[in-house]
């Protein structure tokens, strides 16, 4: 024997939820900011970074950070960052990376935010360049150069864009006009010696640094040397 058991279901009373109309659904407000971040005086505890988009510094490195508020989400990409010297003086330095990827939240210790509430904001950052490119910078003027782009929900694209700031670089150089300087010193004939030589210390930083002058003798011969600590500049 078999039970034969039929279900009747009626779809004719059931509604399905319309998706939303685009041309409904706000803008999103946009910010972002691109900064070179250094560390002014390294005399003093805690020593602070500083954001800047333009002026001299010292040591520097970038990031770059763009964000999102109210309206429909925006989803941001960076295409590649050029760092680039341009001088026609000698080979300029150039620094080119493609698809860098981000990473969520606002950049850590940031003094240049672009808007008063960053807190409200969903942001996404890149940081661009360590430190060591830094310490490799020429004392010469820099172009950062950033393309991104960003998509925004049920809208589409957007971009892409650039965004540049210029920067000079000043790095810790010691110079000396006297290096090679033939020092005389006769005790018999005063009015012939001339021991005397300079050197100077150039950096935007703040700093101590540590300078060796080496004498040698006519033959080559290393016959003193000094090391001494001097605050920078």
């Amino acid at each position: 024997m078999c039970l034969l058991v039929l279900f009747a279901l009626s779809f004719a009373s059931q509604s399905f939820p319309q998706p939303p109309d685009p041309s409904q659904i706000p803008e999103p407000q946009i910010a972002y900011a691109l900064h070179a971040v250094w560390v002014p005086d390294l005399t003093v505890t805690p020593s602070l970074s500083q954001c800047v988009t333009s002026g001299t510094v010292s040591i520097p490195h970038f990031h770059f950070y763009a964000g999102w508020k109210d309206g429909a989400p925006a989803f941001f990409s960076v295409d590649w960052i050029l760092i680039e010297e341009p001088t026609n003086e000698h080979e300029p330095q150039i620094w080119y990376f493609e698809n860098p990827q981000g990473s969520s939240g606002f950049p850590y210790g940031c003094t240049m935010t672009p808007v008063s509430d960053p807190e409200n904001w969903n942001w996404t950052t890149w940081s661009l360049a360590g430190s060591m490119i830094g310490f490799a910078m020429h004392n010469s003027p820099y172009r950062i150069t950033v393309q991104w782009r960003y998509g925004v929900y049920m809208k589409g694209p957007r971009g892409p864009f650039q965004t540049s700031i210029i920067i000079n670089v000043q790095n810790l150089v010691v110079t000396s006009e006297d290096v090679g300087k033939v020092l005389k010193w006769d005790p018999e004939r005063p009015e012939l010696c001339d021991t005397s030589f300079g050197y100077s210390i150039t950096c935007a930083q703040k700093k101590q640094v540590q300078v060796t002058v080496s004498i040698y003798s006519m033959d080559g011969q290393k016959v003193y040397e000094l090391t001494e600590q001097k605050l920078c500049p």
